[in-house]
């Protein structure tokens, strides 16, 4: 294995485990859905920064050019969806029948931009993230990325780094949920992770559509109890990445881990 092939490995097994950690019930139970939900976020979101050097404080977004990123007819695996894919059929053995659709994923997400749900949820209540998937953003971006910058990775690099840790939180996901259905969880909040501007801070109030009544919350550990338990690096340390994180951006603010905002 090369060296950089190597640190993409690294980083994207240390982002899976941060997730892990990060999405546990009050009995400290890993919730799976939330897992796989969190880490397609972090996808689509580092797919969307590393496209738009310019995004609106907040809501839908239409970017061509995520949109091309996301799917191409060919099911390249230079897209991320084609990449996911592949890891499914080929890393898996998963039917390619049974692999999960991008075309569809990404009609269901844009079916419910401006609604309620949104991001679509999955049929089945038992794979329900139990937060807003968005809000994964803002709780887990700035580890993510922090961990992207100490192997060195940036832009196109992290982003594929990062679908590398949506794969194997799927894989690791498999003893809990059906495995076609927790790719589809991860696939849709890609999907809408490029559809939406990246949330600056949490909107605790969303997580509540994503609880089936009587269900126990997932509460997303803070970035000192996270980086506590894994030994990780602080942001500052790491030498966050300009192009994913906005410190160019000369009225760049502690709120704002990513790129200029219009608003």
């Amino acid at each position: 294995m090369s060296e950089r092939a190597e640190a993409w490995r690294a980083a994207s097994a240390a982002v899976a485990d941060m997730a892990v950690k990060a999405c546990r019930d009050d009995a400290g139970d890993t919730h799976w859905p939330s897992v796989v939900a969190a880490l397609g976020v972090l996808t689509g979101e580092a797919a969307l920064i590393a496209c738009e050097r310019e995004l609106p404080v907040q809501g839908p977004v239409l970017s061509q050019k995520a949109n091309a990123l996301f799917y191409d007819e060919t099911e390249s695996p230079a897209t991320l969806s084609g990449y996911l894919r592949q890891a499914m059929i080929q890393g898996m053995g998963m039917p390619p029948a049974a692999a999960p659709d991008p075309v569809h994923a990404l009609r269901r997400v844009v079916a419910s931009v401006g609604a309620k749900p949104f991001p679509p949820l999955p049929p089945d209540p038992a794979h329900w993230p139990r937060f807003w998937p968005l809000n994964a953003g803002p709780r887990l971006r700035r580890n993510a990325h922090a961990v992207m910058a100490s192997h060195g990775l940036k832009r196109h690099e992290a982003m594929f780094a990062l679908n590398g840790a949506l794969v194997a939180g799927i894989l690791r996901a498999r003893a809990s949920m059906p495995l076609t259905a927790a790719a589809m969880v991860g696939l849709e909040a890609m999907a809408a992770a490029l559809r939406w501007a990246p949330q600056i801070e949490e909107a605790l109030e969303e997580d509540l559509a994503y609880r089936p009544a009587g269900a126990p919350p997932v509460t997303l550990l803070s970035t000192e109890q996270l980086w506590g338990g894994l030994g990780g690096p602080e942001f500052e340390e790491a030498g966050g990445d300009p192009a994913l994180s906005g410190e160019n951006d000369q009225d760049a603010t502690p709120k704002r881990a990513f790129g200029r905002r219009r608003g």
